[in-house]
């Protein structure tokens, strides 16, 4: 099924085909003693617009499952200034992109809303700020993603697709049929996210 849908999208140029890059990874698991190897993401490779694949490794990736409707679950640091305050559980994503297309000029307008779990309680911090500092980190890593793929020719969330999918006619025109990149480091201008924290009123640090 992998390989049919990586065909598919191959061969389709308004889209972004990627895939995962996996290492053995031979030192951060063990067990008595014993070094255990397992698998483990260590990047991606993604279609660049009208060229071959770009290879984007993990570090530069941190806002990539963000926006992926079939994530699961991610961990994500709630943190400000350098201080962790916690950890939580983020999952249950409803995303919503919708492509804003004036003339010639396209944006995008984002809503990103997850359900989250506190998994981890290391700082006190009120609920407001919690969900404040969770917010803006998620914001920050899905436009530092954005900008690492610009920076390789990738269109690292699929944007192009969505103007294809509204007018067609218009995407083939500025993407001169697929050859040539439409987006530019302001083209996402509205991005909001929210996020829920089930709260029943009080936190307790975890000893």
């Amino acid at each position: 099924m992998l390989s049919f849908k990586l065909i598919a999208t191959h061969n389709n140029t308004s889209t972004t085909t990627y895939l995962p890059c996996i290492t053995l990874n031979k030192e951060h698991w063990s067990q008595n003693k014993k070094n255990y190897e397992l698998f483990m993401i260590d990047g991606a490779f993604f279609e660049r617009t009208g060229d071959d694949f770009e290879y984007l490794p993990h570090s530069k990736l941190s806002g990539f499952h963000w926006l992926l409707k079939d994530m699961r679950r991610a961990p994500l640091i709630i943190e400000n200034e350098g201080t962790v305050y916690g950890v939580l559980s983020v999952g249950l994503p409803n995303i919503k992109i919708v492509p804003v297309i004036r003339g010639n000029e396209v944006h995008f307008n984002i809503d990103a809303k997850y359900l989250t779990a506190l998994y981890e309680y290391l700082t006190p911090v009120s609920y407001d700020e919690m969900v404040r500092f969770s917010e803006k980190t998620l914001r920050e890593q899905i436009m530092q993603t954005y900008r690492e793929g610009l920076k390789r020719g990738v269109d690292v969330y699929g944007l192009q697709e969505k103007v294809y999918r509204k007018n067609p006619g218009l995407w083939r025109k500025l993407s001169n049929n697929g050859s040539k990149m439409i987006l530019t480091e302001d083209s996402i201008q509205k991005l909001d996210i929210h996020i829920t924290i089930p709260y029943t009123g009080k936190f307790r640090r975890k000893v």
